[in-house]
């Protein structure tokens, strides 16, 4: 039986391989280009939803998310309801016509309360909208998206067979995406992704203008393509660390390669720290016999994670004028964050709004969504966001779904140097995805090394219940 994260990863590759064939027969049947890109990618992904078990359906998102980047897509509909956000849409229709409305009751614990804590904040920012943002059209397009992105997942009640298929697939995911860094940045060259943007129009080529070449894999920037690898290693090493084995230790090798050649230091930083508070969780709820093998665990990463630290790439990147020049520039936009806040109060500008106000003080880019949710939603669509995520950590914390809380705070670590929330709103539905373990089931038994646990033993079942 083929395991649910092999047919995930094939699911990409349909879907790379027909917006590759795509953009083969638009350079010279279609003008323009983009519109038969779209086409085919939009019916592979559709095709597949459909025909894929419901279950794996979140996972497919997260492929669609992954390999078909905002950058392929210059349409402003794809802005709001991205491909990833139509699989997620058509995932809960399934699960409704499935299991019937009952799919939805009763609404209680821990995903009652991320319902009125993500209710809270869009109904912050639709208030923010209606009555004193400057760019209504923006601000509704933005509430939009992150009700698909953040909401969709709220819904359903019962998410374990999705959460079980989702710990596999996310490191196999990003496994693939790693090997495929590691070749770009040993070529100097993204061939596929290049010749697709250059296709669709989309720029000559990648976005390279740094003193080292960063790689950028499937998703059109080297911070991007970081923040995904950042939340993939974190979860797989979380997931190691709880259920050991070669197979999942050698697939946060290519993870942790695709990371370095991005020479993120943001994202680098996020998976160090995500996966310290996991190893520290770790230790802290281990039985007696456990702790000294973990212990073990920490060290070892300790000395990988210097390594790769050491490697010539990340150093180079660290010591270059252009990473100073970046960071002073980060320093100086956020000076102008706090003026443009302060314009409207610390109330908010109105969602989706903050690259159009700090056009007006000479820049459009804060790398920093943190920043960019307090210029458009103030401290108020703030503060409930961070407690959205806050509410999901200490969730999966309670369940010990290591895995889980390492790969939502490395994306949540890793947002916080790039301009994640405003500016690629598909990574509301990465967020919403993410928030996913949070609202599974516990399971009754502790993973640990002496046997699988009730969760592995539920994913088998389901390999074997599969359409």
């Amino acid at each position: 039986m083929i395991s649910t994260g092999r047919r995930v990863a094939a699911g990409g590759g349909v879907l790379v391989a027909a917006a590759g064939t795509a953009g083969v027969l638009a350079v010279h049947l279609v003008e323009p280009p983009s519109a038969i890109i779209l086409f085919v990618a939009s019916a592979a992904t559709v095709l597949l939803a459909m025909l894929l078990p419901t279950r794996m359906l979140p996972a497919l998102a997260l492929v669609v998310f992954a390999l078909l980047p905002q950058r392929l897509f210059p349409f402003d509909a794809l802005r709001v309801v991205s491909p990833a956000a139509l699989v997620m849409l058509i995932w809960l229709v399934r699960r409704i016509v499935d299991d019937g409305w009952a799919a939805l009751r009763p609404l209680r614990g821990v995903r009652r309360t991320l319902v009125i804590v993500v209710g809270a904040f869009l109904l912050w920012c639709l208030v923010s909208a209606v009555f004193w943002s400057p760019y209504r059209g923006s601000s509704a397009a933005w509430i939009l998206a992150a009700l698909l992105g953040l909401g969709i997942p709220l819904v359903v009640r019962d998410v374990r067979a999705e959460t079980a298929v989702l710990r596999g697939a996310l490191p196999v995911l990003g496994a693939a995406i790693g090997v495929y860094a590691v070749v770009e940045w040993f070529m100097g060259d993204n061939v596929v992704y290049d010749f697709l943007y250059r296709t669709v129009g989309a720029g000559d080529g990648g976005v390279q203008h740094w003193d080292v070449y960063r790689a950028e894999a499937s998703f059109g920037h080297p911070l991007y393509a970081a923040a995904f690898l950042a939340a993939a290693l974190a979860a797989a090493v979380g997931d190691w660390i709880q259920r050991p084995g070669w197979r999942r230790l050698v697939l946060t090798v290519p993870i942790a390669g695709g990371l370095a050649v991005t020479v993120s230091r943001g994202a680098l930083l996020s998976a160090a720290i995500a996966i310290a508070i996991g190893l520290i969780a770790a230790i802290i709820t281990a039985r007696r016999g456990e702790r000294r093998r973990r212990v073990l665990i920490a060290v070892a990463l300790a000395l990988a994670g210097t390594a790769i630290v050491a490697l010539p790439v990340v150093r180079d990147r660290l010591s270059s004028v252009e990473a100073a020049s970046s960071s002073a520039q980060r320093d100086r936009v956020a000076g102008l964050v706090f003026d443009a806040a302060a314009r409207f109060h610390f109330l908010g500008a109105g969602p989706g709004t903050s690259p159009r106000i700090l056009g007006n003080y000479g820049t459009d880019i804060i790398e920093n969504s943190y920043l960019q949710l307090l210029v458009s939603v103030g401290i108020p669509g703030l503060l409930a966001f961070l407690g959205v995520f806050a509410v999901a950590l200490v969730a999966v914390l309670r369940k010990r779904e290591l895995w889980a809380a390492c790969a939502l705070l490395a994306i949540l670590g890793s947002i916080a140097f790039y301009p994640a929330i405003d500016s690629v709103r598909p990574t509301l539905v990465l967020l919403g995805i993410l928030l996913m373990p949070a609202l599974a089931a516990p399971a009754s038994t502790q993973t640990t090394a002496d046997g699988p646990s009730e969760r592995d033993a539920f994913e088998k079942v389901g390999d074997r219940e599969a359409d």
